[in-house]
């Protein structure tokens, strides 16, 4: 069996020069670097773009200074539209200097040295093809100094036109110094010309430009951008004058012009010159131009009065009076001209009051019965408009979008003001939906060097402007929108006037581009219809230039024998299957939206007739680069099935197609799950435990045992043994108040004189310092972890356990009946005793008074008790509910100077003793006793947080009230624990619940350092954790509106707005336009004009490219990011109050969570696993993204956090002392828990069980009582359990991860993803490894050296550099970072895919940082916000065009230049700001209200990302440096989001007036009637429903764009719609 070796032979450049693209874009584009050519394809088919790939050929050509002999490129354009549309494209997407030179700047009148000036700054010169003629002329400029010259609409060059002349005088085929020449047309032909003589223009056309017609010989692949409308021709009359008397004599009238006669005669000085001369002949004469011009006025009125109809030609009337004003003015006063123009000026007049008077008769000043007097050319022009109206609306509004193509610019006119005036006065309003424009090209009379040139020019453009934004709808224009202007795509498009040319035929009609578009014809006298076959034949005729007849082939065996393959699992490849299969595998390539997943299909041919040769190249994201060869054969098609065939070898044997010959993507799309380093313990949970599928989310919730340090397991004091005194030491965080009766509280507080301990037999790690959060003021708690080590006695021990249930029984009354007593429980048995002083010193004198049970033993005051002040009493005179608060007070003061029978406060009581009887019906019988000022104690018991406690719905007394001594009561246990221990007591559930989680963070820590490496695993002596801070989100980042009013209130920019109504309505200064102005023109107005008009234009030069963007701003001091420098280095590792913050949740109801360190480590954690992955495996991106999104997914997190038994680490219930708190030392029976979970009960279960006895339980039929035992409380954490949210498990994870990125940084923490099992050992060394080369070294020419494949590519590389403010050392990453997916030329790096997966996931990092570290103390909300608003697509690709990084992207797709262009260009009109409107781009029709989403393109985007995962790689993977390179470019956006976060407008629809009254619903468009989505808002207000349409490429964008459109509307105030 014969090996047929599939790799190409020779260098590859040589090899692709030696192929014809297939793709007729390539494949033009190939033509045009070989040889002079003409690149004939449809409006809209891309020419530009053509030309903007080939100019970046000639780049090596133009880079030298001019003066230093670099040539330059030429783009030059017939009409002043064109030229500035073309260059305003150049300069938004190229990286040359652009300059743009026509009219406007009064070139005309530039020196050498200003031309020689502009020809050095600019590399492409783009002006009119007049221009050049005159600088070629000139010789201010050389064909020789020109490497490329582009002709727009080339088609003009012909006869005397200036683009053939300029071949004509100026281009010499014999000089190879010659320019490659461009031309781009829509068609070939200008005039009519027979059929047989088609192919003669053609080639005249050919000889002219010195060029050859580039031909793609597959027209399949052209069909679908020719304009395929309907042609409609309207049949009507044509207006006679010897049919209409008052026609007739209309005309007659205007024709009586004696006076133009008599001007013609020559003056004294013109006889004397021909006496003078004689001898030389006769003299040539020259009409005087006025004459001239009023002649010709009269030959246009003519035809518009017969074309038109009396009204309409009275309007062409009035339109040539207010010109031939203008003219007068701009003459010297007493010239023989001025004379002409009064007697012309008086007959028109008297001609427009002849019309008046025949209309008048019949009118009776109804404007209606004027439309008598107009031509059925007029009436049937709005039939056209009115049934297009009818055929093109949805849902009541208009979808029309049309031209109406005229010959005369005073027809356009005149039309467009008989469609106002129709508009105006039509009954039924049916012509009401259309928007009238006029777009007019330059005039032949128009003065070149005057600032009427330039005001024409703006007003076209103003008038494009308007249309193309939708604020019209309709343009009346003469030719010059046939020729590629860019306007939308219309579907109407009609012929007013007759088509005398084929090429206005094809281009007119070209114009109707929609799916369902009609092209009207008006037909007078049938005159069309006789023409239209002839077209139709010649246009048939130049399509045929793109078709060719492929030879039938013959057997492939017949001509060289062609073996299948084999694969080892015996699947066959054959020629018959093999392109298929060749598709398929580039299908399964990871594109870009903008990218084709095709195979590039390339051929040689010896003939027209054959034999063919086929080569094929992959596309840019495939692993195999190399171009892969076929045979010669027979036909086109045989040959490229051989190629194709060849290719699945190739990719075989390359490893890319399995031994099924499926691509390698597909068939490992699932083995990564098996993966040795990934995953590890998805099959031990799910398999293992049912339960634990579909794991991860936040609904899924599961019951987790809490684990206990060891530290609080087994610590019950024994005696005689050792025993661990714990000072609980309490300081006020507040000052002493002053005169109120909180003095008496923070005395307390703050006295030494008792205080509590805590015993256990284990010794405890240094705690750090706590706040508390009592009702008086914040409290700092110290515990001071091995104050003294004492042995006690039985005896003493037993005492110390009574004053222990003294205290949570009695005092606190916090124990539950089903609970039991046990002081020698494995979990928690730490002993509460009270101490004397500073010092650990044990009050026994109150142990011993507490041994007598004193429940209840309370006792009435007496009036004149000694020792009142600061006893513990009960009010009763209190009844009714309130009793059942149990509320306990502290007499603050005894109040001498106060009795009862001291007078009340206010007037409706005598005095206290009325007070009390009146309202508590309680007597007093004592008057002289003294009353007594007291404090409530708070039953709130969970201070470990500010504000009430959620636990207790009970009402808390007032804050000081004054009492009778005899109402209250003493509580017996007072006369031993003393009021300063009853408040400190208070505090002790809050002290032992934030010991006992951070014993639990501070094992978890010790186990984590242990395992990790990550510092000490107890803290050293000497050494002082940091205190526990608590700190206040900050709350001008809080966006939520509590009514619609304040909507109103939100402030939108208007930016866009003000900048379209710029380019929309006249110019400052302007005088007032007199065509839109026609019937209301006053002489005024014409003087404005005409001193306006005459001006002459200053002389202006080009802009620059440092004025359309921006520069890297090297004054900028970059704020370092602190952690990016951190290195654990024999550290301590995260403090303990950080670790309580990593375990603790937010629904623990704590004072801190840990929802700002997940955030943290979720970057981190994004980042890492990005790296890992992009340096282990060379997946495509789409892969990677799949890979990370599992790795970094909740569901692995959790159970990576299964693994290491983290749950039951976590402090995630709320403390409710009360309710779902045992107290040390007390505990559910063990039996009870037994019961309980063998009968699947609920916990709450136990408080029906409470009447029972302590130590007994239900029998058995009781509990199928209980069985059904509901309530509010969970009781699970009574039971050692937790009910915890999936999501909340995956979220510690995280939060440990941010944990230790803080404080070692992000090189070390990597260690703890190791320690999870979340990635494996080696991204230790990966995270500061250098990266592996990105240089395919085979498909590099052994010639060539890296880095004259990069200049080749990115000829400007140091631009670049100088915007980023850094230098690469290996500028191949650049290369790689600026090849988008569609890009073909670049064959030794990759496409930027992989470098945009890596650098989004560390721009996320850094910008999370960054936030982290300087924006204060953000709530997580608002960390969210800002990051999200920072890191997004917007915001890149906005960036990216800001600094022009988006004009050195390397790509080949026609779709993706044209929407960089449109949103360059709404970027550059915007000033390039990203402010609040910047995620609100839309252009808005306020009429139809309907916004429209401006999409940013993703490869902008991916742009911003490549380059940064470029530098990245490039600094040696230094995320500080990566930082310096672009806080400096984001620095503007970063400090104004960080002060207004902006809000996404969905969101803060559903805020302001909730889901139920923001109703999104999608618009269902017929077929061919728009792209996108359509999507309909209703809003309900208070007042009002508001509808609003947004449209967009999806869903999301066009939600977008109609909730931003609400709030606009709602803001402004709009009426109801």
């Amino acid at each position: 069996m014969m090996e047929v070796d599939s790799e190409p032979d020779g260098n590859l450049s040589q090899q692709l020069e030696e192929l014809i693209p297939r793709d007729y874009q390539n494949e033009m584009l190939n033509a045009v670097i070989k040889g002079n050519s003409i690149i004939y394809l449809p409006t809209g088919a891309g020419k530009t773009f053509i030309a903007f790939m080939a100019m970046k050929h000639f780049y090596s050509e133009i880079e030298k200074p001019f003066a230093d002999g670099g040539k330059r490129i030429v783009f030059a354009a017939p009409k002043v539209a064109l030229v500035t549309q073309q260059c305003t494209v150049l300069q938004r997407q190229t990286q040359f200097s652009v300059g743009m030179f026509n009219g406007n700047m009064n070139v005309d009148n530039w020196t050498r040295d200003m031309w020689e000036q502009q020809i050095e700054v600019h590399q492409v010169l783009v002006m009119g093809s007049q221009i050049l003629l005159d600088i070629l002329d000139k010789g201010f400029l050389k064909m020789t100094d020109i490497c490329l010259l582009v002709l727009d609409e080339c088609h003009h060059a012909t006869e005397k036109h200036n683009m053939n002349l300029i071949f004509a005088n100026h281009f010499r085929k014999e000089n190879p110094c010659m320019p490659r020449i461009l031309g781009l047309t829509a068609t070939l032909v200008k005039k009519n010309v027979p059929l047989h003589k088609l192919q003669q223009m053609m080639g005249d056309l050919e000889n002219n430009l010195c060029s050859r017609i580039v031909k793609h010989f597959n027209y399949e692949d052209l069909k679908g951008l020719y304009a395929n409308p309907k042609i409609q021709p309207h049949v009507v009359q044509s207006l006679k004058a010897e049919n209409d008397v008052n026609l007739s004599t209309l005309l007659g009238a205007l024709k009586d012009t004696p006076f133009l006669k008599a001007s013609t005669r020559g003056g004294r000085g013109q006889n004397s010159l021909l006496l003078q001369f004689s001898s030389l002949g006769k003299l040539v004469t020259k009409k005087n131009p006025v004459l001239a011009d009023c002649e010709k006025t009269i030959l246009d009125i003519e035809h518009h009065l017969t074309d038109l109809g009396l009204f309409g030609g009275k309007l062409a009337i009035l339109h040539h009076i207010i010109r031939l004003k203008v003219l007068k003015l701009s003459l010297s006063t007493n010239s023989q001209e001025i004379i002409i123009l009064d007697q012309m000026l008086d007959h028109l007049k008297e001609v427009v009051d002849k019309a008046d008077e025949v209309m008048n008769q019949a009118a009776k000043g109804n404007y209606l019965h004027l439309f008598y007097f107009s031509a059925p050319k007029v009436h049937g022009m709005f039939k056209i408009l009115r049934d297009a109206l009818k055929s093109n609306s949805k849902d009541g509004e208009s979808t029309l979008c049309g031209i109406v193509f005229v010959e005369r610019r005073v027809t356009a006119v005149v039309l467009y003001h008989m469609l106002k005036v129709k508009i105006s006065m039509e009954l039924d309003h049916s012509l009401d939906a259309l928007k009238p424009d006029i777009a007019l090209g330059g005039s032949g009379n128009q003065s070149f060097g005057t600032m009427e040139y330039s005001l024409k020019n703006a007003k076209m453009k103003r008038s494009i402007d308007r249309f193309n934004a939708g604020y019209t709808n309709l343009v009346f224009s003469t030719d010059v929108l046939e020729e590629g202007i860019d306007v939308p795509r219309c579907n109407i498009v009609v012929r007013f006037d007759p088509i005398k040319t084929m090429c206005s035929f094809i281009q007119s009609k070209g114009r109707a581009r929609d799916l369902d578009a009609t092209f009207y014809v008006l037909d007078v006298d049938g005159e069309f219809q006789k023409r239209v076959q002839t077209y139709f034949e010649m246009e048939k005729s130049l399509k045929q230039v793109h078709s060719k007849n492929e030879n039938p082939g013959h057997d492939l065996n017949g001509e060289k024998k062609i073996y299948p393959l084999v694969t080892s699992a015996g699947s066959l490849a054959t020629v018959d299957n093999s392109i298929k299969l060749i598709y398929r595998y580039c299908n399964s390539l990871s594109v870009g939206r903008f990218a084709r997943a095709e195979p590039n299909w390339y051929y040689t041919e010896k003939s027209d007739e054959g034999p063919f040769t086929f080569s094929v190249v992959l596309p840019a994201s495939s692993p195999y680069k190399k171009p892969i060869k076929g045979f010669e054969m027979s036909s086109m098609k045989e040959a490229k099935s051989v190629c194709a065939l060849e290719a699945v070898k190739a990719l075989y044997k390359f490893g890319e197609l399995d031994s099924y010959l499926q691509p390698k993507a597909k068939s490992e799309q699932n083995n990564e799950m098996n993966n040795p380093d990934l995953f590890k313990h998805w099959r031990k949970f799910e398999e293992g435990d049912e339960g634990l599928k579909n794991a991860g989310t936040r609904g899924r919730r599961r019951m987790h045992p809490m684990i206990f340090p060891e530290v609080l397991k087994n610590i019950g004091p024994v005696p005689n043994l050792d025993t661990f005194v714990h000072m609980v030491k309490l300081r006020p965080k507040y000052d002493r108040p002053s005169g109120s009766r909180r003095t008496f509280l923070y005395d307390l507080m703050e006295s030494c004189e008792q205080g509590f301990a805590l015993l256990t037999s284990k010794p405890w790690p240094q705690l750090c310092q706590f706040p508390i959060y009592t009702n008086f003021g914040e409290m700092e708690v110290e515990v001071l972890a091995n104050a003294s080590c004492v042995q006690l006695v039985a005896e003493e021990i037993a005492l110390i356990q009574h004053f222990h249930r003294t205290v949570f029984e009695i005092v606190l009354e916090i124990s539950h009946k089903f609970l039991v007593t046990d002081f020698h429980s494995e979990t928690n048995s730490i002993l509460l005793a009270p101490v004397l002083g500073t010092e650990a010193q044990f009050d026994w004198p109150l142990l011993l008074s507490c041994k007598d049970n004193l429940e209840g033993l309370s006792e009435k005051l007496k009036g004149f008790d000694k020792g009142l002040l600061g006893k513990v009493v009960n009010p009763l005179h209190r009844k009714g509910p309130i009793d059942k608060a149990n509320w306990n007070y502290i007499v603050t003061k005894v109040r001498d100077d106060l009795n009862p029978g001291s007078k009340f406060p206010d007037d409706k009581h005598k005095d206290f003793a009325s007070f009390f009887k009146h309202v508590y019906g309680a007597a007093v019988t004592n008057m002289s006793q003294p009353m007594l000022e007291v404090r409530p104690i708070s039953h709130k018991l969970n201070l470990l947080t500010h504000g009430k406690d959620n636990s207790t719905s009970k009402r808390t007394p007032g804050d000081g009230e004054i009492f009778i001594p005899e109402l209250c009561s003493s509580p017996g246990v007072n006369r031993v624990i003393s009021s300063e221990l009853w408040l400190k007591a208070t505090t002790i559930p809050s002290v032992l619940e934030r010991i006992r989680w951070l014993l639990s963070a501070d094992e978890l820590r010790s186990k984590i350092n242990h395992g990790t490496g990550l510092g000490k695993t107890s803290i050293p002596y000497g050494v002082l954790w940091e205190t526990f801070e608590v700190a206040t989100f900050t709350d001008k980042y809080t966006r939520l509106y509590s009514n619609h009013e304040d909507v109103k209130r939100i402030k939108f920019s208007d930016s866009a707005s003000k900048r379209k109504n710029l380019q929309l309505e006249e110019l400052e200064n302007e005088p007032t336009d007199l065509d839109y102005n026609l019937l209301t023109v006053t002489d005024e107005d014409i003087k404005s004009y005409a001193a306006y008009s005459s001006k002459k234009l200053e002389i202006t030069i080009p802009k620059s490219r440092a004025d359309l963007f921006e520069a890297r701003d090297n004054m900028v001091a970059v704020k370092e990011i602190k952690c990016f420098s951190k290195r654990l280095v024999g550290g301590l590792g995260p403090q303990l109050q950080t670790f309580y913050r990593a375990i603790t949740t937010s629904t623990a109801n704590d004072a801190v969570d840990m929802e700002r360190l997940e955030i943290l480590g979720d970057a981190y954690l994004k980042f890492a696993s990005s790296l890992y992955l992009f340096e282990t495996y060379d997946f495509a991106e789409g892969k990677l993204t799949d890979l990370k999104g599992k790795i970094v997914g909740n569901k692995n997190l959790f159970y990576c956090a299964m693994n290491r038994e983290i749950s039951g680490y976590l402090h995630a219930s709320r403390f409710s002392p009360r309710l779902e708190w045992k107290p040390p030392n007390y505990k559910v029976p063990e039996t009870t828990i037994k019961e309980i979970l063998s009968k699947k009960l609920n916990p709450p279960v136990l408080k029906k069980i409470e009447g029972y006895q302590k130590d007994g339980l239900p029998n058995t039929d009781d509990w199928l009582y209980f069985k059904d035992s509901t309530a509010n409380e969970s009781f699970h954490m009574i039971l050692n359990l937790q009910d915890i949210s999936d999501k909340y498990v995956s979220d510690c994870v995280e939060a440990l991860i941010g944990t230790y990125v803080e404080s070692c940084g992000p090189i070390d923490a990597a260690a703890l993803l190791v320690w999870f099992e979340i990635l494996p050992q080696t991204v230790t060394a990966i995270m500061t490894s250098p990266s592996k080369s990105c240089v395919n070294l085979e498909n590099m020419e052994s010639r060539s050296s890296v880095e004259e494949h990069v200049n080749m590519h990115l000829p400007r590389v140091s631009s670049i550099e100088q915007v980023l403010g850094y230098k690469f050392k290996d500028r191949a990453l650049l290369l790689q970072a600026l090849t988008h997916s569609s890009c073909m030329s670049n064959r030794i790096t990759e496409c930027n895919q992989r470098l945009e997966f890596l650098g989004d996931a560390v721009l996320d990092f850094l910008i999370t940082c960054y936030i982290y570290e300087h924006c204060g103390n953000l709530s997580p909300g608002a960390v969210t916000d800002l990051r999200s608003a920072l890191v997004n697509n917007v915001v890149f690709g906005s960036l990216a065009v800001r600094y022009g990084l988006h004009t050195y992207l390397l790509h080949n797709s026609p779709s993706l230049f044209q929407v960089i262009d449109a949103f360059v260009e709404y970027q550059q009109n915007n000033n390039h700001a990203i402010s609040e409107e910047y995620l609100l781009a839309l252009n808005e029709d306020s009429c139809l209200s309907t916004a429209t989403y401006i999409e940013v393109p993703k490869a902008l985007g991916d742009v911003w990302e490549s380059i940064v995962g470029a530098v990245f790689l490039d600094s040696g993977k230094d995320l500080a440096r990566t930082w310096a390179v672009i806080y400096p470019l984001m620095k503007k956006e970063i400090d104004l989001f960080s002060v207004n976060v902006p809000i996404q407008p969905v969101r803060r629809l559903y805020e302001c007036f909730g889901k139920e009254n923001s109703v999104f619903k999608p618009v269902e468009r017929e077929e061919g009637t728009g792209r996108g989505v359509l999507m309909k808002l209703t809003v309900k207000t208070k007042d009002q429903e508001i509808i609003c349409y947004g449209q967009g490429r999806n869903k999301q964008q066009a939600k977008i764009a109609s909730a931003k459109y609400a709030f606009k509307r709602i803001q402004n105030g709009l009426p109801k719609k």
